[in-house]
């Protein structure tokens, strides 16, 4: 009994010292739309570095959370949970709590913790600092923030458009190689901005997808010219959100039906979150939203009576009304908005469109070869991170880690899972 005892002590210890060894680099670029490796390539465009990839791993269609924006489908990737349980409700939303108003642009508010420690998130970069290792994470929306007073334990400070994609690959490079460096998270702005300018169909999109694909071509350069990290690094390359062509005459005049004097709202152009300024408004205000004829291309909600699949009402956050346009509508709260430089591309609708989907690729020693496009939902990146690395005990998320289970070389242990999905469940909470 104690031989046995003693043989499976060591198992766990070499599953313990396998689990070490590993390491996740995760990159997001911002925008980049599920089909546009296969658009690029009809039309001649470079994406050999994501084709590499795919050849040694495997690609996705990723079904991502709602609203598709970029810092709370960031976060639903960071935390594996649904918006309405990560709380990041829109890229500008209003906490009636503190009473004031949170937008990405703010740097003051990017520093403070109180934005995105909403019901005790944990982001995967702690998770995996609370095991014992240390991350690293470079422009990663809603990483300037402390949680809980903790920081990854290299970070790039606020962001900025300057830095090279070679130059951000360099940084990461310099923490990754360090043994005790075992996940870094990586952000870069295209082809998100060059979609909105252009559209998803122009070819500055196109000069986009090849510029990108050139420093996944370095990075992969960078890892191969390092032996030591062949063996151990999993990489994992997605995005956000995708980006839908906005014809110019595509706009609902929301300011026909209801005064902008009369709301505060969570704001993005295809979904508006309204706050009365007085409570006992809401109805008044859904009245004028919902009685208009003029207001064709957009659903009105109130919160209570918002779809269950878009796993966004139910939190404090969630404004009294949500008005949702159609896809490829922008919403004009005041007649001066859209005039100068609209956008030709758009995201941010019903995360059931399929020009709202993210792409993602993978390999590495952990990641499994599958051919043909899979499907992968954006809230399971956080456990597959957690498999590959050895993170027993995630923080309360949606995501599941049986769903990612399949992508796996070397799947968990039963045991593993077991325990994995108690603290994912909230079941067990100690650390």
């Amino acid at each position: 009994m104690k031989a046995a005892g003693l043989i499976a002590g060591v198992l766990a210890l070499l599953l313990l010292c396998s689990s070490c060894e590993a390491k996740v680099i995760l990159v997001s670029l911002d925008g980049f739309r599920w089909d546009y490796i296969d658009i690029a390539k009809e039309k001649g465009t470079n994406v050999s570095a994501f084709e590499e990839i795919v050849k040694a791993g495997f690609r996705a269609e990723v079904q991502n959370v709602f609203i598709t924006i970029t810092f709370p489908t960031h976060y639903a990737i960071a935390t594996g949970r649904y918006v309405e349980n990560h709380g990041l409700y829109n890229n500008q939303f209003r906490d009636p709590i503190f009473k004031e108003s949170f937008s990405y642009k703010n740097a003051t508010q990017q520093m403070d913790p109180k934005w995105l420690e909403y019901n005790n998130n944990e982001p995967i970069w702690l998770t995996n600092q609370r095991h014992g290792n240390r991350s690293c994470v470079f422009y990663w929306p809603g990483s300037n923030q402390p949680y809980k007073e903790k920081y990854p334990f290299a970070t790039s400070g606020l962001y900025s458009d300057a830095p090279s994609f070679q130059y951000r690959v360099d940084r990461l490079m310099d923490w990754i190689t360090r043994d005790e460096f075992t996940f870094c998270a990586f952000y870069f702005n295209e082809p998100d901005h060059s979609g909105h300018a252009h559209g998803p169909d122009s070819q500055e999109v196109q000069k986009a997808i090849a510029e990108v694909n050139d420093g996944i071509a370095y990075l992969l350069q960078r890892i191969k010219s390092h032996p030591a990290l062949n063996d151990k690094v999993n990489l994992i390359v997605t995005a956000d959100h995708g980006m839908a062509q906005i014809p110019l005459e595509n706009r609902i005049k929301l300011y026909d039906a209801v005064s902008p004097e009369s709301y505060d709202g969570n704001v993005s152009p295809p979904v508006v979150g309204l706050w009365p300024k007085a409570r006992k408004q809401i109805s008044k205000l859904f009245r004028g939203l919902t009685i208009q004829t003029n207001l064709a291309n957009l659903t009105v909600y109130r919160k209570e009576t918002i779809p269950e699949k878009y796993h966004y009402g139910r939190s404090y956050r969630m404004p009294p009304i949500l008005a949702v346009a159609d896809l490829g509508y922008l919403i004009k709260l005041k007649p001066n908005y859209f005039t100068e430089n609209p956008p030709l591309g758009m995201h941010g609708y019903d995360n059931e469109y399929r020009e709202m989907h993210p792409f993602l690729v993978a390999y590495g020693p952990g990641i499994k070869h599958m051919e043909g496009i899979q499907k992968y939902d954006q809230i399971d990146i956080y456990p597959l991170i957690c498999g590959l690395l050895g993170l027993q005990r995630p923080n309360v998320i949606d995501g599941r880690i049986d769903r990612a289970v399949p992508f796996m070389t070397n799947p968990p242990s039963d045991e593993f899972i077991k325990t994995f999905n108690l603290y994912a469940s909230g079941i067990r909470t100690d650390s």
